[in-house]
């Protein structure tokens, strides 16, 4: 199963923890699950994570421990197909990677990559309703 976890999920997880961070814990202990990245989508996560409004709740040291184990098990895909298709353009580069990266889903909590569901045959969706449907996989 191939998968993109939208930048903000992974910043909930690692800053915020709560049952975000219990369930991309058991996503990540899953075998069989691939999680995919991308040069712009690793580019966003380095710099937003460490915004000085996150350092308040978690120190930088642990964030980068918690990051640099994501990347290293991530696959970094490159990108060969572009879309313009979201209302926000920020988040295309998730449907970029998605995409090129043959993801069967896309797990966010944005409404404008939400609405978009399912997108060229990748499921978007939350990481609730992931949880939901995944369980019925054998992975």
């Amino acid at each position: 199963m191939r998968v993109v976890i939208d930048n903000n999920i992974l910043i909930s997880a690692f800053v915020f923890g709560g049952s975000i961070r219990n369930n991309f814990q058991k996503i990540v202990a899953r075998e069989g699950i691939y999680f995919l990245t991308s040069i712009p989508v690793k580019e966003e996560i380095q710099t937003v994570l460490f915004r000085e409004k996150f350092l308040t709740f978690r120190n930088k040291a642990d964030l980068e421990v918690d990051l640099s184990a994501y990347l290293n098990d991530a696959v970094t895909i490159r990108i060969t197909q572009t879309f313009t298709d979201c209302r926000d353009p920020k988040d295309n580069k998730f449907l970029d990677l998605a995409v090129s990266g043959q993801a069967h889903f896309l797990i966010t909590g944005d409404k404008d990559l939400l609405v978009l569901n399912p997108f060229h045959g990748v499921q978007i969706m939350t990481m609730m309703d992931f949880m939901e449907v995944s369980s019925n996989f054998n992975a």
